[in-house]
């Protein structure tokens, strides 16, 4: 069994943390969104009623528990009345060298976030602006922060540039939101109801409206019967942008649908039809994707986490390719693998194929997962090269509740003189709410 790795420094945050994400920019900071379920007497009884949602259910579930709170509902009238949520933008700075963590701002946000993301601009892009950062939050909007200083001495911090409301009524979530991976000006939303919606942005700043951001609906994809936990884009392989994008649910399903290139003229939103759907790779809901490069013109890599405990990889079809979707590989990691993420891109060596990934594996703690495919003598590469396997390397269990979010601080990592090299990861846990910094050398 892999050895269980200590923390170097650890702090208790003011509220649960739902989630993470370092600033690809400016590798030292990273900003963590936190979910708060106000208990039911500090609410207005005169609250207007609505139905809840299953999707209340992983993170306030863990909360109410904590809270020794009572998970029914209370129901007046005929209808249950949703507990209200609220939440905050966390900014802290990491010091590479020192692991020293320093708080630089909090941004108190009226709805939970449920998910943030920094907006990734591609070499090849004109766009030129602060980096942007997106939340989603429990009352079905997302909104925009800007990271600025005032001056090269100051500290940064999060400004707020707009807040869109992407569903029709506030009582719905917003549970993830996904850059195009080559089109910054275009995301994707998944929702509490099992939709999946596609939107285009204005740019961020330009010299007539410096800070305004106004969106557009402009593809609606195939639904999942319950919540849509994540989406996920392909890189593209087509000068025309296009691609495809994939999104997994509570259903146990796994949805594909070829994303066509959005033009600036586009005008109404277009109904996309379902390219693929896999029911049986997996035995709960699909929680988290990646995809991953192959050398196969017909056949695409795509790893998956899920609530059944495993990491997958599966072989899918190609766009106009026939054929079943593949499980090449599994494994157990103890617990629901709620997310996972690079440490390092795709490796190619001598001995083989091989990438190094971190795993949210809630009441399991943290996992450093390596997926590996030894080059065979005389191989080159191809679809006949050795099978899949998962190796865990290291593990993380300091965390005494759900761990929902984690990230690598962004870079190469520090080698040590034997060919190693470390990498800094900053993990959390939602109910304690623990904050841990800790380094896998690898």
């Amino acid at each position: 069994m892999a050895e269980a790795t200590k923390s170097i420094t650890s702090r208790i945050l003011d509220l649960p943390p739902s989630c993470i994400a370092f600033c690809p920019p400016q590798p030292r900071l990273f900003v963590v969104g936190t979910y708060y379920l106000h208990p039911r007497e500090e609410q207005d009884t005169s609250s207007s009623h609505a139905g809840g949602s299953k999707a209340d259910s992983e993170i306030d579930a863990s909360q109410s528990s904590n809270d020794n709170d009572d998970d029914d509902e209370v129901v007046q009238s005929k209808e249950p009345r949703p507990q209200k949520r609220s939440g905050s933008l966390i900014l802290f700075d990491l010091d590479p060298e020192t692991s020293q963590v320093t708080l630089l701002q909090t941004l108190p946000i009226s709805s939970a976030v449920l998910d943030i993301q920094w907006r990734l601009c591609p070499s090849s892009s004109t766009v030129s602006s602060p980096p942007l950062l997106a939340t989603a939050t429990s009352t079905g909007s997302v909104h925009f922060h800007t990271l600025t200083s005032s001056s090269s001495a100051a500290p940064c911090e999060l400004q707020h540039i707009s807040t869109h409301q992407l569903t029709d009524q506030t009582t719905e979530l917003c549970l993830y939101f996904a850059w195009h991976p080559t089109r910054p000006d275009i995301f994707g939303a998944t929702f509490n109801d099992g939709s999946v919606k596609m939107y285009s942005t204005s740019p961020i700043h330009s010299p007539t409206s410096p800070n305004k951001v106004t969106i557009q609906h402009i593809a609606t994809l195939p639904s999942h019967s319950l919540e849509t936990w994540f989406l996920s884009f392909s890189p593209t392989t087509t000068s025309d942008n296009s691609s495809s994008v994939y999104t997994g649910g509570d259903d146990g399903v796994l949805l594909v649908s070829s994303l066509p290139p959005f033009h600036d003229t586009d005008s109404e939103a277009i109904n996309l039809p379902t390219r693929l759907r896999d029911r049986k790779s997996h035995q709960a809901g699909v929680t988290s994707i990646q995809t991953l490069p192959t050398a196969s013109q017909s056949r695409e890599l795509v790893l998956t986490g899920s609530y059944d405990d495993h990491i997958r990889l599966l072989s899918l079809p190609m766009p106009g390719y026939t054929g079943r979707v593949q499980v090449l590989a599994e494994l157990n990691l103890g617990g629901g693998v709620w997310r996972l993420s690079f440490l390092f891109p795709p490796e190619q060596t001598d001995a083989g194929l091989e990438m190094m990934m971190l795993a949210s594996c809630m009441h399991a703690g943290t996992r450093i997962v390596r997926l590996h495919r030894p080059a065979q003598s005389g191989g080159g590469g191809g679809e006949d090269e050795g099978e899949w396997e998962f190796e865990v390397l290291a593990r993380f269990e300091e965390h005494q509740s759900m761990n929902y979010g984690s990230d690598v601080q962004p870079g190469v990592g520090v080698e040590d003189g034997k060919g190693r090299r470390r990498r800094k990861i900053v993990s959390t846990s939602f109910y304690d709410r623990l904050l841990c910094v800790w380094d896998v050398e690898l």
